[in-house]
């Protein structure tokens, strides 16, 4: 029997953890540890959801739509403000930054 509270446990204690565990260990892992289970199924469907859009933007976008809108997405998951911006912002309570918003789709 493996113990996999100690292997959670590992898990937790790094940011990022490999492990090669068969289908029966991993229906096993998730349902003896809802918790786990359910982030697993968090991950599954945000990944779904990802390659849904991608394949969306393919079929029915063109290249400049979808370098726009990639450079949207990075920006809204991965972009910070700067100092810059935050001193823009600051300036003027009642002047709001300008939000970044992809383009309307093209019909």
């Amino acid at each position: 029997m493996i113990d996999w509270t100690a292997i959670l446990q590992q898990v937790r204690d790094h940011e990022r953890c490999s492990l090669i565990l068969s289908t029966q260990e991993m229906q096993t892992l998730m349902r003896d540890h809802n918790a786990f289970g359910l982030f697993m199924m968090k991950i599954m469907g945000s990944r779904v959801l990802q390659m849904e859009k991608c394949l969306e933007s393919l079929v029915f976008k063109d290249s400049r739509t979808r370098i726009i809108e990639f450079l949207y997405d990075l920006a809204q998951e991965k972009g910070i403000r700067s100092v810059l911006s935050a001193r823009y912002a600051s300036s003027s309570p009642t002047r709001k930054l300008p939000t970044l918003r992809p383009p309307p789709a093209k019909q």
